[in-house]
């Protein structure tokens, strides 16, 4: 049973972005054309490059991923690799701005802002088209949209006083997610109240366990997330 502070899509996608992200782009996979860097000492060099990764770390932080123009992370981590077409800090940087760029989507998807969901995979992909986590990214939301939900209301009060009626309540609920294979999510508006929902719904008929997931929110309510026969696998 996992518990969350907040709403989110039942698939670990975060996770999956760190594990898939750690392969490095090559110099012929960037989507931007890069000039071919001026000659300077050694010294000057380091000095640039230095001073280049200090300042797309700055965007970095201010989440000045793609603009403004001239002062954004992108621009400069690709400035990098003009001069030093094998810097490693450079092609992290743009492997971190994929992932940013996919978690936004991943939250814009959670109240289906489609538009921005749409608009950051497409910057993500032309940061580096061949990024594994964006087709992931995609496959998973693919699989939400297709899931099946029903979603019951607890009442507040009743709830709260841990009342019989909820407790039958949430006992037929878990029965039908043993029945079913559903995934439970669980909105509770307190830890504690979470997980007292869930011990009822893993007390229903059954000998299978309740999948569950709690999440932080109001109303209380439980979701049951039919998956696709294939996602099981």
């Amino acid at each position: 049973m996992a518990v969350h502070s907040a709403k989110h899509l039942t698939f670990v996608v975060c996770s999956t972005l760190m594990l898939l992200g750690c392969a490095l782009l090559h110099p012929t996979d960037a989507s931007e054309s890069t000039p071919a860097a001026p000659a300077m000492s050694s010294e000057e060099l380091a000095r640039q490059v230095a001073s280049l990764l200090l300042d797309a770390e700055d965007a970095m932080a201010q989440r000045r991923y793609m603009a403004p123009p001239e002062a954004n992370a992108n621009q400069m981590f690709r400035a990098v690799l003009v001069l030093e077409p094998t810097n490693d800090a450079a092609f992290r940087g743009l492997e971190r701005i994929v992932e940013a760029h996919l978690e936004l989507a991943i939250h814009a998807f959670e109240t289906r802002r489609m538009g921005e969901v749409y608009a950051n995979l497409a910057i993500a992909r032309r940061v580096d088209p061949r990024h594994p986590s964006i087709a992931t990214v995609e496959r998973q939301m693919e699989l939400l949209t297709s899931t099946k939900r029903d979603v019951y209301s607890l009442e507040r009060d009743g709830v709260a006083a841990r009342e019989a009626s909820v407790r039958r309540q949430l006992q037929r609920i878990g029965f039908e997610a043993k029945t079913r294979d559903a995934l439970c999510v669980i909105t509770a508006r307190s830890d504690p109240e979470g997980r007292w929902i869930y011990q009822q719904l893993a007390d229903s008929p059954g000998e299978k366990r309740v999948r569950a997931e709690i999440e932080i929110g109001t109303p209380p309510s439980v979701e049951l997330r039919y998956l696709p026969t294939k996602s099981r696998l």
